[in-house]
């Protein structure tokens, strides 16, 4: 499976989508229309623990690097033994939010996420349980989401924390932190998501980001962003059906 910390460090970008849909099928779509990743959106919805266990094991059939967004940082290790390729963690706001989850997502010596001996990498593809602690901290990217001014004002005591791998912004939630609720494309929040990125790239820790054009993406990507959410599964829909309707509806 593609390892997406390794090609944003070569420079490569990296595109996907947000899934909101609790369809296993979602995932095969994203996978053949080209897109590089997907990432589950489990702090919005409520994804049952069957669903999400159709969902990755989907991904892992496709070849298809799924990541998940938790709602929660407690009892994550349900989601862990699903092998997600990255787990985002919402509102992290201080250093010893980072240090607590990077506890909850990385073997020793980073870490000390719990010794189960059942994900479905040792269940279906033949790693030793050695072999897997040896490698998961490399495989599984922890991601952490800045939506806060406390988040902002602590952002290098985060990203100091070694096993923090990825960070991204989280505009709505800024918007309403430097008090434009909303309002995401306005300056103050342009100019704290590019805060984000520089502070990231300067730990080495790579940036994550939802953009909506491709001016952005540029933009981005000239600053050194290579992973990017390009869009929501719902919205996708509703705009091609939108689009349908206007061409055939007389």
């Amino acid at each position: 499976m593609k390892n997406l910390l390794e090609l944003s460090k070569k420079n490569i970008p990296s595109y996907g989508i947000y899934i909101t849909m609790q369809d296993p099928q979602l995932i095969e779509m994203a996978k053949c229309a080209g897109y590089d990743f997907g990432r589950l959106d489990a702090e919005h919805v409520n994804f049952s623990p069957q669903t999400l266990a159709e969902m990755f094991r989907m991904a892992r059939l496709l070849d298809f690097p799924l990541q998940i967004r938790v709602g929660s940082r407690e009892n994550i290790d349900p989601i862990l033994a699903l092998e997600p390729s990255a787990v985002m963690f919402p509102d992290v706001q201080t250093k010893s939010d980072a240090e607590r989850i990077v506890e909850q997502t990385k073997f020793y010596p980073v870490g000390s996420r719990g010794m189960y001996a059942f994900t479905d990498g040792i269940r279906f593809d033949g790693y030793s349980r050695e072999n897997y602690i040896a490698n998961a901290n490399n495989w599984m990217h922890t991601i952490v989401q800045i939506e806060s001014r406390q988040g902002l004002d602590n952002l290098e005591r985060i990203l100091e924390i070694p096993g923090v791998d990825m960070v991204s912004s989280g505009k709505a939630d800024l918007s309403q932190a430097l008090g434009i609720p909303g309002d995401t494309k306005n300056p103050r929040v342009k100019e704290a998501e590019e805060y984000i990125v520089r502070t990231a790239i300067s730990y080495g820790k790579a940036p994550t980001l939802y953009v909506e054009s491709k001016e952005r993406i540029e933009e981005l990507h000239n600053m050194g962003v290579n992973l990017f959410i390009v869009g929501f599964d719902c919205s996708l829909l509703m705009n091609a059906f939108k689009e349908r309707r206007k061409i055939y509806i007389l």
